[in-house]
């Protein structure tokens, strides 16, 4: 009752056309390993001492290291790409389904989430105002302390959930950011363009993971769980567990976010939004209660969700530190092709080819 799963329109290769306001969209990713081996000789004298820094070795072999890695390696679809752009275009968020993602991974991941935050070990904080708490990674070490936590708090052998699922969604959000770059750069299929345009302004990871828990307050008077806002990033990717209350802003109006299982929900930052001019909208969300001023959602739904905790996962997409030197050099790359190509043409006015 308390799970808001109405107004949902798939939309993907052998879908229609048709603009929504949340679309599903799937995107199926092909990856494909990469193992790079680095070799390092070693010169040993006769007493198995290491000449290159004087220790002793126990063999006289060379010693290496291996590096192992994901790429996506299909080209996104012009159709999705274009579907993708136009649902971003109009409300700034779209439901992403992907083959990299399975639905019990999703739910273990946010399990553990949930775990760790009522545990309230150290890193968990209370929001001075929202009737939550929450919880910042953004590193390995991080990852590894929670999926250590949950562990030893449940004896349960949750392993590598939190770490497995960033990797996860890393190889997501470069497809998504491939496909954003394919819809918005191509206008035929005859079009020639960098498809890793965004996904290589991103490629250093500078990502954070939000863990969010909101309280349960029982109370037909509960306004906004979480306050309206709009993200700073480039992209987000949020999964929930399907406890109703995430609206968005749109058309002046505010309106339930619905929710598929195994789905992640994303939405554009100012970042990105600014990058294009505004073309794609970084649009103002909220977490509404039954109080929520012009809530679009079902005053019983939402009075519903404020007896049960509802927790979700923020994956907050930054860009590289050097992305302002990154787009200067390639602005100055444009420009330079087309001074260049404005050039030529105004030689060959005069029969002069270079």
């Amino acid at each position: 009752m308390h799970r808001n799963n109405q107004g949902v329109t798939e939309l993907d290769d052998d879908g229609n056309d048709d603009v929504v306001t949340v679309p599903l969209i799937h995107i199926d990713t092909t990856t494909a390993t990469t193992t790079t081996t680095t070799t390092t000789k070693r010169i040993i004298d006769d007493n198995n001492v290491d000449i290159d820094n004087g220790t002793t070795s126990s063999s006289s072999s060379s010693s290496s290291s291996t590096t192992t890695s994901t790429v996506i390696t299909n080209l996104p679809s012009r159709k999705t790409s274009r579907l993708l752009v136009s649902a971003l275009k109009d409300s700034g968020f779209a439901l992403i389904q992907s083959n990299l993602l399975t639905s019990d991974h999703q739910l273990k991941t946010l399990q553990v989430a949930s775990q760790f935050l009522a545990a309230r070990i150290v890193d968990v904080v209370s929001h001075p105002t929202d009737p939550k708490v929450y919880a910042m990674l953004d590193s390995v070490d991080q990852y590894d302390y929670v999926d250590r936590s949950s562990n030893d708090s449940n004896n349960n052998n949750n392993n590598n959930i939190i770490k497995e699922y960033v990797d996860v969604l890393r190889l997501i959000k470069t497809d998504i950011l491939r496909h954003i770059a394919v819809g918005l750069l191509s206008s035929s299929e005859d079009d020639e363009i960098d498809v890793d345009f965004f996904a290589k302004l991103h490629d250093e990871h500078n990502d954070t993971l939000r863990l969010i828990t909101y309280h349960p307050t029982h109370s037909i008077t509960t306004g906004n769980r979480c306050k309206e806002h709009s993200d700073y990033g480039t992209i987000t990717l949020l999964s929930t567990d399907g406890i109703s209350g995430l609206e968005l802003y749109h058309n002046g109006r505010w309106k339930p976010v619905p929710f598929v299982e195994g789905t992640l929900v994303l939405n554009v930052g100012s970042l990105l939004s600014g990058w294009t001019k505004n073309i794609l909208r970084a649009t103002l969300h909220r977490v509404a209660g039954p109080g929520s001023i012009n809530s679009g959602s079902n005053k019983e739904d939402l009075f519903e969700a404020t007896k049960h905790p509802r927790t979700s996962i923020a994956f907050f997409a930054d860009p590289n530190y050097n992305v302002s030197e990154s787009l200067t050099a390639t602005a100055t790359a444009t420009a330079t092709a087309t001074a260049t190509a404005t050039a030529v043409l105004e030689l060959e006015q005069f029969g002069i080819t270079i």
